[in-house]
């Protein structure tokens, strides 16, 4: 991770992604935070004391996490389609 081209790789990813990733990150954090929670407050129960109302908060929250992510991934792909043809002849130096 100390190499020159990774460093730039990894800047330049941060500089052109920094504010598409931004708030994705936060979503993703707020989810799995209402995850956790969700989780816990199902862990004190019995299986059959779980409504069903809040085992489909628990799915939903999961696909919208999974959402994100996908989102995320996306944004990345993206930079790192767009920036392939600056780095390939570099790798292969």
């Amino acid at each position: 991770s100390d190499h020159p081209l990774i460093k730039g790789v990894l800047d330049g990813e941060k500089q052109e992604c920094g504010s598409q990733l931004s708030p994705v990150d936060s979503e993703i954090k707020g989810l799995e935070a209402r995850l956790a929670v969700l989780h816990q407050s199902q862990s004190a129960k019995k299986p059959e004391e779980i409504t069903q109302e809040e085992k489909d908060d628990v799915k939903n929250t999961e696909q919208s996490i999974q959402e994100q992510r996908t989102k995320r991934a996306d944004i990345i792909a993206a930079y790192a389609q767009g920036c392939s043809p600056r780095l390939v002849p570099q790798t292969l130096c």
